[in-house]
């Protein structure tokens, strides 16, 4: 059945960032992990009656489940400088932990779901053994925003770029504007107050992941402003010359 409507004047419930598998079945297949048989051991009572009257006794009973687990892949190259690692290269996560049986079944075919691990082990091949696992919005677009408003495109690796690059253009400016105004920060050319302004200024540029009214669309509106008036030049329209003024220099006759 359908859950009911909300109460009239309550707000609707935003529908997860992450469709997973039910509850039940992600604490099944945390169970059999780390089982090569995958089979879930049930422990029995000790005797249970027996042929011709007589008991038997039965420790455990073996169940085979086989619940979709996910696999995960390595983004980057460890010290690689934002390059992209080898497709082979697989992440390993810890038995009988939630992360290794979150799977994601996004409503876009073809949607990625990113992690970051809060520790994580190089092991041969290539890959990776990682835990404290946070699971990103799904998508590009969220990581790419991140690693923008972070470092600039110019100076990142071939994936770094290739992800902040690929966002829209009225998203691509907003994280400039936001690297720029926490890089005066950093530098100390902007006053401690005015520090809890790039907080809500961030809410803005990540406002198509939040709830409805939780970003200030306007925060972000003094950093854009100086981000167009900080400009190179070479950006920059040229002025237009003034009356009676030549642009540049002109042709001048030699005499023969």
């Amino acid at each position: 059945d359908a859950p009911p409507p909300p109460p009239p004047g309550a707000l609707a419930e935003a529908p997860p960032l992450i469709s997973d598998l039910p509850v039940g079945a992600r604490l099944l297949s945390a169970m059999v992990q780390g089982y090569r048989d995958h089979q879930l051991r049930l422990w029995a009572d000790a005797w249970f009656p027996g042929p011709n009257g007589g008991f038997c006794r039965r420790d455990k009973v073996g169940l085979k489940i086989d619940v979709a687990k996910p696999a995960y892949k390595l983004v980057f190259q460890p010290n690689g400088d934002g390059a992209a690692a080898a497709a082979s290269a697989q992440v390993l996560t810890p038995f009988h932990s939630l992360a290794a049986v979150a799977v994601h079944h996004a409503p876009r075919d073809g949607e990625t779901l990113y992690g970051v691990a809060g520790t994580m082990q190089d092991t041969a091949g290539g890959g990776a053994r990682a835990e404290q696992i946070t699971f990103l919005p799904p998508g590009d677009a969220w990581l790419g925003a991140a690693l923008r408003c972070a470092r600039d495109p110019a100076q990142c690796g071939a994936h770094e770029a290739q992800l902040a690059n690929a966002l829209p253009p009225d998203l691509a400016r907003k994280c400039d504007a936001f690297r720029l105004g926490a890089a005066e920060a950093l530098a100390g050319r902007r006053a401690p107050r005015e520090g809890s302004d790039l907080v809500v200024a961030l809410g803005t540029v990540f406002a198509a992941w939040l709830p409805e009214g939780a970003a200030d669309p306007r925060a972000l509106d003094p950093f854009l402003q100086r981000m167009d008036r900080l400009r190179a030049p070479s950006l920059r329209a040229p002025a237009p010359p003034a009356r009676g003024q030549r642009q540049g220099p002109g042709p001048r006759a030699t005499a023969p």
